[in-house]
């Protein structure tokens, strides 16, 4: 297991390469300070991918980046793409003995309190994650999507309307608007029956919007 400092990554980054269950891939952990906090996450990635290749960023369910369908998720998709999942404000390795990871839920009545601290949050967790991937992965952040699903999006919402980055996103369930921005993609929520033909369908349109090829 090595831990690597690399050039250009952001102040008291850490970056841990681990053993991948595939052949064809490599993972890591890492850790990035945001706002004082630490934010730890895992990356998967194909083993010969090459400088200014893509990625995906993905925001789990229940925000926890150790979780069954972040596991689901890497398996699927790191053959062709660099996939990386940070645990969420609050929850997984962030928990708080104040506050629960429900708290970032829509429907709990301390979000609304906490909506703008926890959308900054969120901001400042993904540009240091966009510098770290850039730094030890080479990743083009204007080729680089968001993915995020049930309280992740809801979190994730409010800067997707504005302007720039990401190129892609993709939202499930499809949020309570009337209207997305156009690089915004709504997905129905996967069942765990089907989450691997959810993670096809997505894939492919990744690939797609990426510009990755493949099918």
């Amino acid at each position: 297991m090595d831990v690597e400092v690399q050039s250009g990554a952001p102040e008291g980054a850490t970056w841990i390469e681990t053993r991948s269950p595939d052949r064809g891939t490599e993972e890591a952990r890492f850790c990035i300070l945001s706002r004082g906090d630490r934010v730890w996450g895992r990356c998967r990635f194909p083993a010969r991918a090459a400088a200014g290749d893509g990625a995906v960023i993905l925001l789990s369910p229940d925000g926890d980046s150790q979780s069954t369908f972040v596991d689901a998720a890497l398996e699927r998709w790191s053959s062709w793409v660099t996939v990386a999942s940070p645990d969420l404000p609050l929850c997984a390795s962030r928990r708080s003995e104040k506050l629960s990871p429900a708290a970032v839920d829509r429907e709990s009545p301390l979000r609304a309190r906490l909506a703008r601290d926890l959308t900054r949050q969120l901001e400042e967790d993904l540009a240091s994650l966009v510098r770290l991937l850039a730094a030890f992965r080479n990743v083009d952040r204007e080729r680089t999507a968001l993915v995020a699903l049930g309280m992740s999006g809801s979190l994730l919402l409010p800067l997707l309307e504005r302007k720039g980055w990401p190129l892609v996103a993709v939202l499930a369930p499809p949020p309570q608007a009337t209207s997305l921005p156009a690089r915004v993609s709504a997905f129905p929520m996967p069942t765990d029956a089907a989450t691997d033909g959810w993670l096809d369908e997505v894939g492919i349109y990744l690939r797609s919007a990426l510009g990755l090829g493949g099918t």
